[in-house]
């Protein structure tokens, strides 16, 4: 599933966002817009939105949603609250460091060729190398698919929190995503009629809520873990998630703008796959392809965006044919999100792994077995 959903926004940031969306693409990237007059769509471009309101790199960010939401409670089984959050950060940090210093990396060679200046300050730098921190600081992002980790960071701070009941398989912890639920809608509620107060008064809640929505739809996919694990029954199963995704769609018709209503059926189709791949699960078994891209999902998630974009500007710019100008960033972004997950991604998981089992005082059991993300 995590292979499978990689492919889908990188496929969809490349091969279709970029040409759709051009103006976003130069502010992202920093590198001057792409005339569409001397560079029209291609004409594959629009068979991605062949299908009527799915939006294929939405529907991949939100089956990484359930699949964190699914492996969370199998992590509580082996590690305490803190040991799961050092376990978490050996898990997450290194790689992204590594993805973020590639990403800024291509765009000081972007900017370098179209005699552009450097966009970022060392305080913007510094803020982003912490994930988690900056959007709570409200500074620039250096690649926009980071609030997803954003996201999942808050998400595994919730998760810390609630460990004792994720161990157990209580299912009073589904009154969390109820507990996020209620100051979300009123914080947007008060946004709307009171316009966006100054300072960090409002960014902070802003922030906040905006992370809310996600994490309840999170908790989607650890109902399914639940039932997966014959905790819940398939009634109850469904009497949740369809909870869930009520909240969800209100906070999302709540932020009036902030969050797109236009995509709540990627969220819904995703959930729909999520629950046909579950109950078929010894249908398809990944095989080595993607496996493949399974073992490399976050490190390629995390370092194909922003560079992708300069990368395919810049020799779209040098003359280069559309065709061969996206092989060649898209075999560049799968080669070094192998090469992050050889060299730092696979050592730093497995020395998080061995901390998380001294902190526990339990013995994590050979790669394979625990289902870290």
């Amino acid at each position: 599933m995590r292979g499978i959903a990689a492919l889908m926004v990188v496929v969809s940031h490349y091969f279709g966002f970029f040409w759709r969306g051009r103006d976003v693409v130069a502010g992202q990237s920093h590198m001057p817009i792409l005339p569409i007059d001397q560079f029209p769509s291609p004409i594959y471009s629009p068979w991605l939105n062949v299908v009527p309101h799915v939006h294929w790199g939405n529907f991949g960010v939100a089956l990484f949603f359930l699949v964190s939401g699914f492996v969370i409670p199998l992590s509580f089984q082996r590690a305490s609250g803190i040991a799961f959050l050092v376990g978490r950060l050996f898990r997450l940090w290194p790689t992204y460091v590594a993805a973020t210093s590639a990403t800024l990396l291509s765009v000081f060679l972007g900017v370098t060729y179209f005699g552009l200046a450097w966009p970022y300050t060392a305080s913007q730098v510094a803020i982003n190398s912490v994930i988690g921190l900056r959007d709570l600081a409200w500074s620039r992002p250096i690649d926009g698919v980071i609030w997803t980790l954003e996201v999942e960071v808050k998400f595994y701070l919730i998760c810390a929190v609630a460990g004792p009941l994720l161990r157990s398989y209580s299912k009073v912890v589904f009154l969390v995503p109820v507990l996020l639920f209620v100051p979300a809608l009123l914080f947007w509620h008060s946004a709307a009629a009171n316009g966006e107060a100054a300072g960090y008064a409002y960014t902070i809640p802003f922030s906040l809520a905006n992370c809310a929505q996600y994490i309840i739809f999170m908790f989607a996919g650890v109902a399914f873990q639940f039932t997966y694990m014959k905790r819940l029954r398939p009634a109850e199963l469904v009497f949740l998630v369809i909870g869930l995704l009520a909240m969800l769609g209100i906070l999302w018709a709540s932020a009036r703008g902030i969050a797109s209503t236009e995509l709540y059926s990627d969220y819904l189709l995703a959930v729909i796959v999520f629950a046909l791949s579950m109950r078929h699960r010894t249908v398809f078994s990944g095989g080595p392809v993607v496996s493949f891209f399974a073992n490399i999902s976050y490190p390629l998630y995390v370092c194909h965006c922003v560079a992708g974009y300069v990368g395919l500007r810049a020799l779209l710019n040098a003359g280069a044919d559309v065709w061969i100008a996206q092989a060649v960033v898209f075999a560049a972004a799968i080669s070094l999100a192998w090469i992050i997950h050889v060299v730092i991604e696979r050592p730093t998981h497995r020395l998080g792994r061995e901390v998380t089992a001294r902190l526990s005082k339990r013995i994590i059991k050979p790669d394979g077995v625990i289902a870290f993300r």
